[in-house]
């Protein structure tokens, strides 16, 4: 009877290892998803977020970061936005009042017109 050996998950610093899974302390990006291909106006959903974060920014295809979200109704943060059709690349921060906290990157395509 042997078993096979344990996998060991390593984290970032900004995350919690639990059920061989990472999980941000900061936020959880719901939507969008890598890989996926969305129709505009895309919804960006945040949820989870840790009572340190007091802004949500964000980047599109290395652009300047615009705010997401600076207030948060029951710990989420819900936007939609209009991107140009094609592919994105958009990084997501979490900060406090001084510094960023957390930063996460998702692909995705967009598709159809813009309405």
């Amino acid at each position: 009877n042997s078993t096979a050996p344990a996998i060991k998950q390593t984290c970032s610093s900004d995350e919690i290892c639990s059920s061989s899974q990472c999980k941000n302390i900061f936020m959880n990006i719901v939507s969008p998803v890598s890989g996926i291909k969305y129709a505009n106006p895309l919804k960006i959903r945040i949820t989870d977020i840790s009572n340190q974060v007091k802004k949500i920014k964000y980047s599109d295809n290395g652009k300047s970061f615009k705010t997401l979200c600076s207030s948060f109704k029951n710990g989420a943060c819900e936007k939609r936005i209009i991107l140009k059709q094609g592919a994105h690349t958009l990084v997501i921060e979490a900060w406090d009042n001084r510094k960023k906290l957390s930063s996460k990157t998702v692909s995705f395509d967009t598709v159809g017109n813009m309405i």
